[in-house]
């Protein structure tokens, strides 16, 4: 057993407003306190993020998993000995540092490898090609080299922020490279092939990264 000390965790003032906490002091943040009758319950605030993610996106089929994800990123991304503020706004955006910002990136890679139809391919271990990467390619290979390391040192150093840390990059470099590339459209055959593994390999690192950390990959969002 080895204790692993962690920060307070603390309320965004946005947040705390949305669970109906008095923040006329105006203060950026706020301390749970038994004294003012401050707390929030695990199963309570699940229910709230429920709330807010249907009220932000409706009603899909992998709602369960993304507020799973958007809460476990939000908790797990920051720094094992400073302490957290939960944002809820933050949590829940697809366009930042969050749990379904990764999420998103994995149903983009599926959907692309889903579409391409090209199994054969996609399974061709020993493929060979005289493709050279592009400038954003060669970015997220150097990138998914690092995965094993990562999570090595997150293990030894039992920091989870670490592998969050990578994942989230991940997928900002797999998003700039999904922009800029229309890989199923690829006329060259050596350039597609490539295109097609490339992408197979990030959802690849992103599922078993997010697994890692308790974090479910959805297929549609």
């Amino acid at each position: 057993m080895k204790h692993v000390n962690y920060g307070f965790v603390y309320i965004s003032r946005a947040t705390a407003e949305k669970l109906g906490m008095d923040t006329s002091d105006d203060k950026k943040f706020y301390e749970m306190s038994g004294r003012k009758g401050w707390g929030v319950k695990i199963d309570d605030f699940i229910d709230f993020v429920d709330k807010e993610l249907q009220e932000k996106y409706g009603e899909f089929e992998y709602a369960r998993e993304v507020r799973n994800g958007a809460i476990k990123i939000q908790m797990l991304k920051t720094n094992t000995f400073q302490d957290l503020v939960f944002d809820l706004d933050e949590a829940l955006d697809t366009k930042g540092y969050s749990g379904p910002y990764m999420q998103y990136a994995y149903v983009r890679s599926h959907s692309v490898s889903a579409k391409s139809g090209d199994i054969d391919l996609l399974n061709n271990q020993n493929l060979t090609s005289t493709y050279t990467p592009n400038p954003d390619e060669s970015a997220l290979l150097r990138w998914l080299c690092r995965f094993p390391e990562v999570v090595q040192k997150s293990a030894v150093e039992f920091a989870p922020n670490l592998l969050s840390d990578f994942l989230f990059e991940l997928a900002k470099r797999y998003n700039s490279f999904y922009n800029n590339v229309s890989i199923l459209k690829t006329v060259e055959p050596d350039a597609k092939a490539f295109r097609l593994q490339l992408n197979a390999a990030v959802g690849i690192v992103i599922k078993n990264g997010l697994n890692i950390l308790g974090i479910s990959s959805p297929e549609k969002m």
